[in-house]
Formats: C-alpha cells, structure tokens, sequence
C-alpha cells in the first residue's frame, strides 16, 4: 500500500493553551493546491487501566462535562505537570486514585491513537491483574 497524498502545512499558531492541552491551527494545502485550516487539539498521552479481579473487570463512574452525563469506565488519565511520566507508572496512579486498588501485574495491550481526526493524543492500555486494596 502507498502512501497515501499528504496536506502540507503552511502555518501554524497556537490558538489556546491550559496545563492540559493545547489548541493549534494550521493553515494547509490540500493534496490537489487548495488552501484550507485544519484545527489540532495536542495533549500528551495518558493511561487507560483493565481491572480485572479473575472474575470481575472493575469500572469507575463520574460525571463527565463533554459528555453532558455520569459515564462508568475504565480508570484512566494522566499525571498533570508530568506530561512524560512513564505510562506504566500513570497506570498504576490512576488504577489507585480512581479504584483504592492495586495491581500485582501489568500487561501492556498496546497503543491507540484516541481521536486521530481532532488530536494527537494517544492512550497506552493496560491490563491489571493480581487486584489488592490500597
């Protein structure tokens, strides 16, 4: 498979910036000469932790504003002002803040690009086995 006809960036500003991400706009030409922007959302990666007991996979629930709703889910997330902590160690935070839980074992399950239209963020997930309290 070839690559596929690439847009070629002309410009680029950054639009807005928080501690957790950063909106950039790009002036591009498409493929075939036409102009065009294309806005980025840039945010370092985070991780997504499986919780499973043997016998249960464990979730967290909270409120989520994008979403408009409470939302269940695998704990997951990053370590504000550590934007390049190790993932594993990101886990392991987030499996214990979110769960009260801990985890014997890691397994990596691999890498995903969240969003890859809107975002270069992606998520490392992990499988956590060997479950304790605190």
């Amino acid at each position: 498979m070839s690559d596929p006809p690439r847009t070629r960036v002309r410009a680029s500003r950054v639009v807005y910036e928080n501690p957790w991400l950063r909106l950039r706009e790009d002036a591009i030409e498409l493929p075939g000469g036409a102009a065009g922007t294309y806005s980025v959302v840039e945010m370092s990666p985070f991780a997504l932790v499986v919780p499973f007991d043997g016998e249960r996979f464990h979730l967290v629930g909270q409120w989520r504003h994008p979403l408009g709703r409470f939302a269940w889910e695998f704990p997951q997330g990053r370590i504000l002002g550590r934007p390049d902590a190790p993932l594993e160690e990101v886990a392991r935070t987030e499996l214990a803040e979110e769960t009260g839980l801990r985890a014997r074992r890691l397994t990596a399950l691999g890498r995903l690009d969240v969003a890859a239209g809107i975002s270069d963020q992606e998520v490392a997930a992990f499988l956590a086995t060997g479950l304790t309290p605190g």
